[in-house]
């Protein structure tokens, strides 16, 4: 699976995790956001903390993560300081490092794939906006899965507006979510089935194609972080 896809399906294992763990307590699925919220913070032990955007604390940054806590500009939309919060999670999923997120770094609808010309190329590859960016498309996964969205959307003839009522999210964000799950091929959902269906005999023969040396399967094989591999001819 490519990244982005990769980024995806961790989003939502790690909300089937959360979903788990909320139905073992008596509490139905889907969670409202509040709930999916709380239920991180019990299962990362991380704790949340709303502050004035004036805070010095958050160092003019709309959320930051840093010694177990996510601390974020409660004087935002409601529905904004639960995405910020969501982006704060994604990090510390995916990156396990202190963040310090600017008002640009938190964007909802930005595209993963960035135009390869002029200045968006140089940052598409920069490390800092990769980092945010993956933290985005995880926190928009996270709070709308495709999967639910499509059955919401087909099943429950539920309409964007519906949909936006039923979850305390701003119409536009459902709207880019929503889009996106009903136009994109499931690639999620296709990874998580392969994963499943892989046995160590199928892995064998197909890693049996190549001779690999060490550097190489290094660089075949990883899956954590995007790579800038230098290779000879």
């Amino acid at each position: 699976m490519n990244r982005w896809t990769y980024i995806r399906h961790q989003a939502r294992a790690r909300r089937r995790e959360i979903e788990v763990f909320a139905a073992r307590e008596g509490n139905q699925t889907p969670l409202s956001l509040a709930q999916l919220l709380e239920y991180a913070g019990s299962i990362t032990g991380i704790g949340r903390l709303p502050v004035s955007f004036d805070d010095p604390l958050l160092y003019g940054a709309q959320a930051t993560l840093d010694d177990g806590f996510i601390l974020y500009n409660a004087d935002a939309e409601a529905w904004l300081q639960v995405f910020y919060q969501a982006h704060e999670f994604a990090h510390h999923w995916l990156h396990r490092g202190v963040t310090l997120c600017k008002p640009e770094d938190v964007d909802l609808t930005a595209s993963e794939d960035r135009p390869q010309f002029g200045a968006s190329r140089i940052e598409a590859y920069g490390p800092h906006q990769r980092r945010e960016t993956e933290a985005n498309v995880f926190a928009r996964e996270f709070l709308l899965p495709g999967d639910l969205l499509r059955r919401w959307f087909v099943g429950e003839r539920l309409n964007a507006a519906r949909i936006a009522e039923r979850t305390g999210i701003n119409l536009d964000f459902v709207l880019h979510s929503l889009a996106h799950a009903l136009l994109v091929p499931d690639d999620v959902r296709v990874a998580a089935r392969d994963v499943q269906t892989q046995t160590p005999s199928n892995v064998e023969q197909a890693s049996s194609t190549f001779t690999l040396d060490a550097s190489q399967r290094a660089a075949a094989e990883s899956s954590h972080t995007p790579l800038l591999v230098v290779a000879g001819p």
